[in-house]
């Protein structure tokens, strides 16, 4: 688990770019077909970069409030996927994309 304030991810580039590189080696036990899912500025902000960096596919979970954009998850599938985020505190990030990724996207599980 990687824990980052969001402040730091969205506005220090060090940091942002610290936290990338430790996604990066943590995504390393995995096979490349295994992609990303993430949600959020700051899920976004590690996921998508992190995705490109290891040549993975990405989906993006919307938050519930997020009606404006479309679809619930988009970007790519992926039949496993691993979710980046920022912070775990509560857990209800990671249950909300689980429990929309089980909803939306067919035949697909988390690692």
């Amino acid at each position: 688990m990687l824990i980052t304030s969001y402040h730091d991810l969205a506005f220090d580039l060090e940091q942002r770019q610290a936290t990338i590189e430790r996604v990066v080696e943590k995504l390393a036990a995995y096979p490349a077909s295994v992609g990303i899912v993430c949600t959020g500025l700051s899920g976004i902000l590690i996921g998508v970069p992190a995705a490109d960096a290891t040549k993975r596919q990405f989906a993006i979970v919307r938050k519930p409030n997020e009606k404006s954009h479309g679809w619930p998850v988009e970007g790519y599938r992926m039949k496993d996927y691993v979710i980046v985020d920022d912070f775990i505190s509560r857990g209800d990030t990671v249950r909300y994309v689980l429990e929309t990724m089980a909803k939306h996207v067919t035949g697909v599980r988390c690692r």
